[in-house]
């Protein structure tokens, strides 16, 4: 599974719209959905941001198995 799809993924399980996330994440919704379009990369530093906004492990973003969407307590 490609990393933009995982942020989808990842954003929906939240419970957030992309208008949503990409407010909370300080950027734009197209530049957004070009990440989970794999278009574009977000930054390490935008990325973190990501998995601390969607309560996922950090881990979710690099295996290659299904994600854990189990929300960090």
């Amino acid at each position: 599974m490609a990393l933009g799809e995982r942020l989808r993924q990842g954003r929906q399980a939240a419970g957030l719209s992309l208008e949503e996330a990409a407010e909370k994440l300080r950027t734009n919704p197209p530049r957004l959905e070009k990440w989970e379009r794999g278009e574009g990369e977000p930054t390490i530093d935008e990325l973190r941001a990501a998995v601390r906004l969607y309560r996922v492990r950090r881990s979710f973003c690099w295996k290659r198995r299904k994600p854990p969407f189990t929300p960090r307590r």
